[in-house]
C-alpha cells in the first residue's frame, strides 16, 4: 500500500477512531432508595411511569439531593398545578431528571405570546443600543 503525501510532502494524518461514549452505570436500587421513593411518590401529583420514575429517583437520590428537598419540591409543584389546572404536568421521571425541585414556581401563568413579545422587545433594545 502506498502512502500519498500532500503538496508539501507531509503524509496524511492518521485516522484515530474515537472511543464510544461510556454508558453511565445506573445506581443500584436498594431497599432504602425504594422506601424513600415511595415516600416521595405519595407527594408527587402525577402517578404515571412509576418504573421509570424509580430509576430517575435512584439517579438523583441521595447523591444529588436529599429526600426532604424532593418532597418539598413535589408539594410546591402539586400546589402550582392545582392553581394552574390548564398547565400540562411533568411526568415524574422528567421532573427528576430535569432537577425541577429547583424551579421557582411564582404562580404567574406563562403566556407564549407575552414571553415571545418580551423576547422581541429585549432583542430590539439590544440591537438599538449597539448603534
Amino acid at each position: 500500500m502506498s502512502v500519498t503525501n500532500d503538496l508539501f510532502g507531509h503524509p496524511p494524518p492518521a485516522v484515530v477512531k474515537a472511543a464510544p461514549p461510556k454508558k453511565k452505570k445506573r445506581p443500584e436500587i436498594t431497599p432504602e432508595i425504594i422506601a424513600a421513593f415511595e415516600a416521595w411518590w405519595e407527594h408527587y401529583p402525577v402517578h404515571n411511569g412509576k418504573k421509570d420514575a424509580l430509576r430517575a429517583f435512584a439517579d438523583v437520590y441521595p447523591e444529588i439531593v436529599d429526600l426532604q428537598t424532593l418532597i418539598d419540591g413535589a408539594d410546591r409543584y402539586a400546589a402550582f398545578l392545582r392553581a394552574h389546572p390548564d398547565r400540562q404536568p411533568k411526568w415524574p421521571q422528567g421532573w427528576l431528571h430535569g432537577e425541577r425541585w429547583t424551579d421557582r414556581l411564582d404562580g404567574t401563568p406563562r403566556s407564549a405570546s407575552a414571553s415571545r413579545g418580551a423576547s422581541f422587545a429585549r432583542a430590539g433594545a439590544f440591537f438599538r443600543d449597539r448603534r
